[in-house]
């Protein structure tokens, strides 16, 4: 047998990531491989919008955690319910409440909810954080956190990034945006907390701002240019490896 596997230990963030350089035997030379062992095996559910239909991170979660992905997303969707035709344009988009069901009848052990930040978009309203109807950003939150910890799966959720867009039906950009995306980015934060749901501030911390944007997505909101996609699915990952740490 003609290759070679090197195989080293690291420990990184209180987690020991295994990372084997292969040669020959199937793999490229010298490129390396990470394998979390407490994932790797494992089915994942992510319940998303546009962000999941474009398929932004599901390729680097099955790469370098070793999980298979059942993608649940609607493009334009919100998280609460009442705004399915927000557009106005005849297309009927279910809200992640709605789909909530289909994602906990899933053979996955993760629920992984990512938000292009359409609630925000469509001004649902924040609500307060004891909500528990469905229709505001708190309460569709609480409810989905607590059917995920009462079907005995995990839930991970990601916060949206910074938008540089015009809200529907709005006239402004950027920074003067900045302060009403961040509420609802600390509302996912807050409510996760409350109910022991690991949450992701892509928010702050993806490293996409609205400043810069024009280098990192398509419309000032989606990831998808070379660098956007890259940097954005590399923080998940790095988030999920480091700082969630749980089987």
């Amino acid at each position: 047998m003609n290759f070679l596997v090197k195989l080293s230990l690291v420990k990184k963030g209180g987690l020991m990531l295994l990372l084997l350089l292969a040669t020959g035997a199937g793999c490229k030379k010298g490129k390396y491989v990470t394998v979390k062992s407490i994932y790797n095996g494992q089915i994942w559910t992510e319940l998303s919008d546009s962000f999941g239909e474009l398929n932004i991170i599901q390729p680097a979660l099955e790469q370098r955690l070793g999980v298979s992905i059942i993608t649940n997303a609607v493009s334009g969707s919100c998280i609460a319910n009442g705004f399915d035709d927000a557009q106005v344009d005849g297309i009927h988009r279910l809200s992640f409440i709605e789909r909530l069901p289909g994602a906990i009848k899933d053979p996955s052990r993760y629920i992984l909810l990512v938000t292009g930040g359409n609630d925000w978009n469509y001004n649902v309203p924040l609500g307060n954080p004891a909500d528990t109807i469905k229709t505001s950003y708190y309460g569709a939150l609480n409810y989905i956190a607590i059917q995920t910890v009462k079907s005995n799966k995990k839930g991970i959720w990601v916060t949206m990034i910074q938008r540089n867009t015009v809200k529907y039906g709005g006239n402004v950009l950027g920074s003067i945006n900045y302060s009403d995306q961040k509420q609802y980015a600390d509302a996912m934060i807050e409510v996760g907390e409350k109910h022991g749901i690991k949450v992701i501030n892509a928010f702050a911390n993806s490293g996409i701002t609205y400043s810069n944007s024009s280098t990192y997505t398509s419309d000032g909101a989606h990831p998808v240019t070379a660098a956007g996609k890259a940097l954005y699915s590399n923080f998940i990952v790095a988030e999920i490896l480091n700082k969630i740490g749980i089987a």
